[in-house]
């Protein structure tokens, strides 16, 4: 029985590693998604800025500005796409996080077995 108990601990802990290296992995995706998009803003912002309006700048101040960014980046596909995917990483983090912390919670109940002489 003690066996079976520590081979079910090293296997619990074989996956709690794997989901973490999964979980590592989705969370470099979500920061390169986040990069591309705050690069994607930055053309965004000269775009808007270079535009003119006989000689004078189409959006003059600072608020007419974000209002122009915020509107295109809702129209943007490129953006679209990664807030889509940041969404998708956000719900398998979560997902993941659920999984180890089960898993970690079933290796400590084995510890305790193995440790208490079971």
């Amino acid at each position: 029985m003690r066996e079976q108990y520590l081979t079910t601990a090293l296997m619990l802990t074989g996956e709690i590693e794997v989901k973490q290296n999964s979980l590592i992995d989705l969370n470099n995706e979500a920061e390169d998604s986040r990069g591309a998009s705050s690069l994607r803003d930055s053309d965004l912002i000269i775009e808007i800025a270079a535009e003119m309006n006989d000689g004078k700048p189409r959006f003059s101040n600072e608020a007419a500005r974000n209002a122009e960014l915020a509107k295109r980046r809702a129209i943007d596909p490129f953006i679209k796409e990664h807030q889509k995917n940041l969404l998708k990483a956000n719900i398998l983090r979560a997902q993941l996080s659920n999984e180890i912390t089960k898993l970690q919670s079933q290796v400590s109940l084995y510890k305790a077995f193995l440790s208490g002489g079971a």
